[in-house]
C-alpha cells in the first residue's frame, strides 16, 4: 500500500516515544491504525490501548485497523466490539482480537481505564483530552518494560501538558522523537492530489490553500488546526465576545467622505505601512452621547507616499476633523512631518510608538470597549487584527503589546483605531468662540485729528 512521505517517515521511526503536531485530516489515525495492526502480528500477546477524545473516533481508528487487516495482512482476526477491559470497574473497550493472542483496543480517555495494563500507549487528539495530566500519568507506566507511547494531536493553545511536552522535545528536554506536519507539508507531499485524484499543478494546490484559509472563521482556526502553530487564548488582550458586543454590519455604520463632512466633530487615526504592513486610516465620530462611532476604514497596501498622501489629505482636510495622531514611528516620520507641517500643529499630533504609548492606547481601546463605547464594523478583518493583539510580559516583567505578521498586515487597524481615540483624549468638545473685546473709549480721542 502507497503512503504518503510524511506518513512513511512515520512509520520508518521505531524511536520507542514518538510525538506529532499536525494539521488536521491529514491521515495520521489512519496510519497510526497501520503502525499498531503490523505491531501487534509482531509478536503473540502483545497489547495496544488506543485512547481517543470520544468513542465516534475510537470506532473509526477500529474500522482502520479492520481495513488493514483484511486488505494488507490477509490474516484472521476478529472484531469483538465493545470488551470488558476491566472487570472490576465495569469498563469496555472497542476490541480487536489476533490469533497469535494480540488486542487492540480502543476507548474513551478517562485515566482510569489505564490502571493496572501494560502496552502499547497511543493518545490521540491528546491536546484536546479533559484531564491530560491525569490521563499521562495513568498511561504512562503502562509502557514501562519497554512498549512504545504515541502522542499525535492538533493544537489547542499553548495552557495544556500536550503544548509542554513538545516544547520539552523541541528544546532537548526529552528524548522524544518529533513529527511536524502542517497543511503545507502534506499538500506538498500528495495530500491534495489524493483528495482530487490527479496529479496537480502548483496554482491549483495554492488556489485549493487559499480557499481552504478563507473559509476559517478565525486566524485561530487556521493556525491550530491546519498550521501547526498554538495561539493562547489567555494572552489575547481583546476578546471575540467583547469585539462582538461592540460591532455592528458595516453598512449600519460606516460612510462615505461626503456623508462624514456633515458630522459631527471627528477623530483620526493613522498607522504608516509601505510594503510588509498596511497603512490604515481609522475615521472615528464622537456622537452628541459621547459615544465613538467607526465611520470609515481606509488600507493601502504597497502604495507608494506620494499616493498615499492623494488619499489621505482630503480626509484631514474635512472641516470636522478636530484632531488627527499619526504614527511617526520608522516609516511614518517623513509623512507625519508632512501632514503636520500642512494642517497644523494642533490639529495633527505625531506619535512614536514606543512601549509605554502602545501599552496607553491598548487600553484606551479596551476601556471603551468594555464601557460599550467604541462601535466597530463587523468585518473579519477589523475583527482578526482587534484579536490578534497579545499582551506579553517579558523576563523582565514589562508588558509588551504585539501581533503576529501575517499577509493581512501586523494588526494596522487595531493602531490606527487606538490612534484615533488618542486623538479624541482630553480635547474638549465645546465648541471654541472667539470674543472681541468693546473698543476702548480712548480710541475716540483722535477721531477729529
Amino acid at each position: 500500500m502507497n503512503f504518503f512521505p510524511y506518513q512513511q517517515r512515520y512509520l520508518n521511526d521505531k524511536t520507542r516515544f514518538k510525538i506529532v503536531e499536525k494539521s488536521r485530516r491529514t491521515g495520521f489515525t489512519f496510519i497510526q491504525s497501520f503502525e499498531d495492526v503490523s505491531y501487534a502480528l509482531e509478536k503473540k500477546d502483545r497489547k495496544v490501548y488506543f485512547s481517543s477524545r470520544d468513542d465516534s473516533a475510537a470506532m473509526e481508528y477500529i474500522d482502520y485497523c479492520q481495513f488493514f487487516i483484511t486488505k494488507s495482512f490477509d490474516i484472521a482476526a476478529k472484531a469483538v466490539g465493545q470488551e470488558l477491559l476491566d472487570p472490576d470497574n465495569d469498563i469496555l473497550a472497542h476490541a480487536i482480537r489476533f490469533n497469535n493472542g494480540s488486542r487492540i483496543y480502543a476507548m474513551t480517555s478517562a485515566p482510569g481505564r489505564f490502571r493496572s495494563k501494560g502496552g502499547k500507549v497511543v493518545l490521540d487528539e491528546f491536546a484536546f483530552h479533559e484531564q491530560q495530566e491525569e490521563l499521562y500519568a495513568a498511561a504512562q507506566p503502562v509502557v514501562l518494560r519497554g512498549d512504545p507511547l504515541c502522542i499525535l494531536s492538533t493544537y489547542n493553545g499553548m495552557g495544556n501538558l500536550y503544548y509542554r511536552l513538545v516544547q520539552k522535545v523541541k528544546n532537548k528536554q526529552l528524548n522524544w522523537s518529533l513529527h511536524t506536519v502542517n497543511i503545507f507539508k502534506a499538500v506538498e507531499e500528495g495530500l491534495y492530489d489524493s483528495i482530487v485524484g490527479h496529479k496537480t499543478t502548483r496554482k491549483e494546490r495554492d488556489e485549493w490553500l487559499a480557499e481552504l484559509r478563507r473559509n476559517c472563521v478565525s486566524d485561530d482556526i487556521w493556525l491550530q488546526e491546519y498550521c501547526c502553530i498554538p495561539v493562547d487564548s489567555a494572552t489575547a488582550f481583546i476578546t471575540y465576545e467583547l469585539l462582538a458586543n461592540n460591532s455592528r454590519p458595516e453598512n449600519e455604520i460606516i460612510r462615505d467622505i461626503a456623508e462624514i463632512k456633515a458630522m459631527n466633530e471627528i477623530y483620526i487615526g493613522i498607522d504608516i505601512g509601505r510594503k510588509s504592513d498596511l497603512t490604515a486610516l481609522w475615521i472615528t465620530e464622537k456622537t452628541d452621547s459621547g459615544q465613538f462611532v467607526t465611520r470609515r476604514v481606509i488600507t493601502l497596501k504597497d502604495m507608494t507616499f506620494s499616493d498615499q498622501k492623494a488619499i489621505i489629505w482630503p480626509v484631514l482636510s474635512l472641516p470636522n476633523m478636530r484632531r488627527c495622531c499619526i504614527d511617526s514611528t520608522g516609516l511614518g516620520m517623513q509623512l507625519s512631518e508632512e501632514a503636520q507641517q500642512c494642517f497644523g500643529r494642533y490639529r495633527v499630533e505625531q506619535v512614536s510608538f514606543s512601549g509605554a504609548v502602545k501599552e496607553d492606547m491598548a487600553f484606551k481601546v479596551l476601556t471603551k470597549l468594555q464601557d460599550r463605547r467604541f462601535t466597530i464594523p463587523d468585518t473579519k478583518e477589523v475583527r482578526e487584527s482587534f484579536h490578534n493583539i497579545k499582551r506579553i510580559v517579558t523576563t523582565a516583567g514589562n508588558i509588551r503589546f504585539d501581533a503576529e505578521r501575517t499577509d493581512a498586515g501586523h494588526s494596522d487597524e487595531f493602531w490606527a483605531a487606538a490612534l484615533s481615540l488618542l486623538a479624541a483624549d482630553g480635547t474638549d468638545s465645546t465648541p471654541l468662540i472667539i470674543r472681541h473685546r468693546m473698543p476702548r473709549e480712548t480710541s475716540k480721542w483722535f477721531d477729529k485729528y
